[in-house]
């Protein structure tokens, strides 16, 4: 079987996202004859294979204030590496650009007869860190520009729920890193039941 990860929190500098999937796949590695796919952005478009790993990495500009990480920008480089790769279960851990390619090869895949899951992966509270927060977080200039920001935030902040939510509606799958974190989850409306993985 051969299992991909798809995300944007994969750097040379990452936390606990870069520790979850070197440990999945240090996991397989030892205990299985499973594969892994990891599909992240880069400087440039590469390829590295490793035993049982491969790495895409698919050249990506930063995201804006949060340098080292990149954002992806070209779903048919994610699509291609998905077609050439051909996991069994892919995991979403970033829901911008990936989920679409993501949904197009799983559903090509099932149209062609062949199974594939696909999971979503609530690392954290999207809507709020990575769109509401930087607009609250703006310098003050003046009582109006702090109200219009605190609007601005909140409508972002509701689109993107709604957003994120969609997609999550859309997997096979739904994974949170907490209890807190599945709360947050139903908050964005996305119904049914999570797995919580500590």
């Amino acid at each position: 079987m051969k299992f991909c990860d798809i995300t944007l929190s994969y750097t040379e500098t990452s936390g606990g996202i870069r520790t979850y999937i070197d440990a999945k796949r240090e996991y397989l590695n030892r205990h299985t004859d499973h594969e892994h796919v990891l599909i992240i952005p880069g400087e440039t478009d590469e390829t590295i294979t490793a035993g049982p790993n491969t790495t895409y990495r698919i050249a990506s500009p930063y995201l804006p204030g949060c340098k080292p990480y990149r954002v992806f920008w070209r779903p048919d480089k994610i699509k291609y590496a998905l077609d050439e790769s051909a996991p069994d279960a892919v995991e979403l851990g970033s829901f911008y650009v990936s989920p679409w390619p993501t949904f197009r090869y799983c559903q090509q895949q099932r149209d062609a007869g062949r199974h594939v899951v696909v999971g979503g992966y609530f690392h954290s509270d999207i809507a709020d860190a990575y769109v509401a927060g930087p607009i609250r977080n703006m310098p003050h200039w003046s009582d109006l520009t702090d109200w219009l920001e605190d609007r601005l935030a909140d409508l972002a902040e509701s689109g993107a729920e709604a957003y994120v939510g969609a997609v999550f509606e859309r997997c096979d799958v739904r994974l949170a890193a907490s209890s807190p974190q599945a709360t947050r989850l139903l908050e964005y409306g996305v119904n049914g039941y999570f797995d919580v993985v500590p």
